[in-house]
Parts: C-alpha cells; structure tokens; sequence
C-alpha cells in the first residue's frame, strides 16, 4: 500500500478506513520512521564535596553542596561572595554583600543568627570581636602601604611635563630621611597596638585606657 500523502488526514484521520491505512504505513517497511527522545547521555555519577568532572565541555565541582562551574580563581579564598549561600543554599543577591563581609552568609541566615545571639546574650560580645578583627584588619592593610612608600622613597621616577618631555626627578636626602623615620614611627605604632588590642574586651575599652595613660603621663610630667 502506498504512503498517504495527505498531511491533514495523516495527522487526523476520519473515517475508520484511513486509520486502517495509516497503521498500516505506519508499519510498512519502507515507511520513514521518527524518534521523538532526547540522546544526550546523562551523567548519574554520584558526586562528592571538592571533586572535579568534565560535562558539556565545562569542568563542574561541588561547593557547599552545591554543583557549580570551576573557574579560574576561587572566590572563596579571595575572600568574594560565592553564588550560594553556605548556610542555607540559597542563591546571593546584591543586597547579601554586606552580610557576606560581617557574617559570611546571607542577609535572612544573618538575620537569624542575629536574633539568636541576642536571645542567648551573645550578640554584645559577638559584636565586639568582630569590630576587633575588621579594625586590625583595616591595620594591617595601612602597615603594608606605608612599608611599600617607605621602601619607595627617595627611588628615582621619571614624569611627562606639559610639553611631552620625560623629566627624572629624585627627593633630596634630607627629606628621604625625614620621610623614612616618620613612615617607621607610623609602622612601630601599628605593631603596638596589634600586639596590645587583644588584651582588651574592645576597642572602646583599649582607646579610653591608652587616653587615660597618656593624660595622667602628661599630668605628671607637669
């Protein structure tokens, strides 16, 4: 039996005769047949926390439970946002960065972890320690700029004037000096109050005592 050419009657047969007739097609041997699925080969491969696979042409891995793209930096270790939230799981938005820096979550795990700190009355010192760590964090990061203007001074630069031209221009001695030792107090100071701020509850507590010391100091010298 010849194929129906007709595309209305083969996609809606009706009489009982034409659906005779397209079974029968629908069997005949040199009937084109279709395949309606998906051949994509699924990997049911159960993974763990850290591996790494290829699939689609992309290397995936497992962070915080979660499968995502290996890329070519980590945003954990360079301390970013990562795209989930290791709490909850839930996917970051902008208004979570902020929570990120303070408590390394989300903004609602935050929240949450808030409410029961000052139920259990951990929140105040929470709070302190954390002020304690962002302020010697904020330390650290001058005493590494001024100990890299300090190795700079005095060096040799070079500069464009408003005609074009490079000019060479070096700071005279006396000032190199000057400059030097001023930059070397500033690291001294840096290093006391490192070395002195975890004695204290908070950074509060740890300024009113050192301005106390230094007006009784200057209250004896008088």
């Amino acid at each position: 039996m010849a194929r129906r050419k007709n595309y209305k009657k083969f996609l809606a047969p009706k009489t009982t005769d034409e659906f005779a007739e397209l079974m029968a097609d629908t069997y005949n041997n040199d009937a084109k047949q279709y395949h309606f699925y998906n051949d994509k080969k699924y990997d049911y491969t159960k993974r763990n926390e850290g591996d790494i696979w290829e699939e689609d042409g992309k290397k995936w891995t497992i962070e915080d439970g979660v499968k995502i793209s290996v890329r070519r930096f980590n945003r954990n270790k360079l301390g970013l946002m990562p795209n989930f939230c290791p709490k909850c799981k839930k996917m970051m938005k902008d208004r979570d960065k902020s929570y990120w820096t303070n408590f390394k979550c989300c903004l609602d795990c935050s929240a949450t972890e808030i409410t029961n700190m000052k139920l259990n009355g951990t929140w105040e010192k929470h709070n302190q320690i954390r002020e304690k760590e962002n302020f010697k964090s904020m330390l650290k990061d001058k005493k590494d700029r001024f100990i890299d203007i300090k190795n700079n001074i005095g060096s040799c630069n070079t500069v464009m004037n408003s005609s074009g031209e490079i000019e060479k221009w070096k700071m005279p001695e006396t000032d190199k000096i000057k400059y030097i030792e001023g930059y070397t107090k500033q690291i001294e100071n840096i290093d006391t109050i490192l070395n002195e701020i975890d004695n204290y509850d908070s950074i509060e507590n740890y300024f009113k005592i050192k301005i106390n010391e230094a007006k009784d100091k200057e209250e004896n010298n008088e």
